[in-house]
């Protein structure tokens, strides 16, 4: 289970505090954002994320803007931004939770935060029901939007016969976004299973058919890639191979500030792996 740092960048320079991506960004939605250095003894330096004046600035500038063209002001001097910020202090936006009507919430790096709620939530109902024989991890990993670095460890370090990856999928019930393209998933219709190559087919149709039998919303989708996208592709061809299998909480806005998603398809992920994990018992 993946616990991304979306929304991570780190300093290169000194002076005007640029930044350099650190995992899947989308650049477009970094201007004007709020943003907090964690510095290397520890203290966090509010700043805010600038560019040049849109009056100042050509069109071409503004349909092409990259990364080196921004900055981080936190209002230091010259001299306070030396002795306080290191080239490689990791730079985050600012926390931004709020509830949209009364099932939703945006914030920032929901992908994967809300991931981590489910398992979380999932093995705390698990053992105190007792109702299964099975040695059941969860595991909290860094670095999947890195090439799955810290799955690919938890693998070799468990060893599991069965893997269930939770990560975040694409809700598709947005405008400009095709559904013969890239499915339909809805958001507020249950947690999504996923079909890829990743997909171990046995046990993904065992999810189906246990959400049918528990009531459980759910809802298929077919990747938009044919693999990869969640840690579920490290994890299938580690050790000698690991059954995989991935669900997902259906997401708009996906690395951007301003993920939404529904409590009502987190509440049915819990379900599902609760219910999946005791039909081993």
């Amino acid at each position: 289970m993946p616990m991304k740092l979306v929304f991570k960048f780190y300093i290169l320079l000194i002076l005007g505090i640029y930044i350099r991506k650190n995992g899947s960004i989308d650049e477009q939605c970094i201007i004007g954002q709020h943003v907090l250095i964690q510095t290397r003894n520890k203290t966090i330096i509010p700043g805010v994320i600038g560019k040049k004046p849109i009056h100042l600035t050509s069109k071409d500038e503004c349909h092409s803007l990259k990364m080196h063209q921004v900055w981080v002001d936190t209002g230091l001097s010259a001299d306070e931004v030396k002795s306080q910020i290191s080239i490689g202090d990791p730079v985050v936006i600012s926390p931004n939770l709020v509830r949209l009507g009364k099932y939703r919430i945006a914030c920032k790096a929901l992908d994967n935060k809300l991931g981590l709620f489910v398992v979380m939530r999932a093995i705390k109902i698990i053992a105190s029901r007792k109702q299964t024989k099975s040695t059941i991890y969860g595991v909290a990993t860094v670095q999947e939007e890195l090439g799955g670095r810290g799955a690919a460890i938890a693998t070799y370090s468990i060893r599991p016969d069965i893997s269930i990856t939770v990560d975040l999928d694409f809700a598709t019930d947005v405008p400009d976004c095709q559904p013969n393209q890239y499915g339909n998933v809805l958001m507020g219709e249950g947690v999504v299973i996923s079909y890829n190559a990743d997909s171990n087919i046995e046990q993904h149709q065992r999810l189906e058919a246990i959400a049918k039998e528990k009531g459980i919303s759910y809802q298929i989708t077919a990747r938009h890639c044919a693999f990869g996208g969640t840690n579920a592709s490290r994890i299938q061809i580690s050790q000698c191979g690991v059954k995989t299998v991935s669900i997902g909480i259906p997401c708009r806005y996906m690395h951007t500030p301003v993920e939404v998603c529904d409590l009502r398809d987190v509440e049915s992920a819990i379900q599902l792996i609760v219910a999946y994990c005791e039909s081993f018992s």
